[in-house]
């Protein structure tokens, strides 16, 4: 997404928002996606063979997801809301 405009204060407001939603983007990668990605892993693991699978699924697998779930609403969240700022700006410009 390139932002080119003008200079103006619509067009810093632009380039601003671009800027926070790099910037929540790459943290929300990081500290959310990163830790999801190793649950999901986990979960891929244990149920691999059919020896940890009858164990994992007698042991209750519902926490893994509950935390998958809450770790890929941390990561979308605030993504979405970024770039859903990011598109009003860039309307407001057109």
């Amino acid at each position: 997404m390139n932002v080119s405009c003008f200079p103006s204060a619509e067009c810093d407001d632009a380039q601003e928002a671009k800027k926070l939603f790099d910037v929540v983007s790459l943290l929300c990668s990081i500290f959310f996606g990163i830790p999801l990605a190793l649950v999901l892993l986990r979960m891929m693991s244990n149920l691999s063979d059919s020896v940890s699978r009858i164990a994992y699924m007698q042991m209750g697998f519902e926490r893994d997801i509950v935390y998958g779930l809450i770790l890929a609403a941390c990561t979308l969240i605030p993504i979405v809301y970024t770039f859903m700022r990011y598109r009003l700006k860039m309307a407001l410009l057109d």
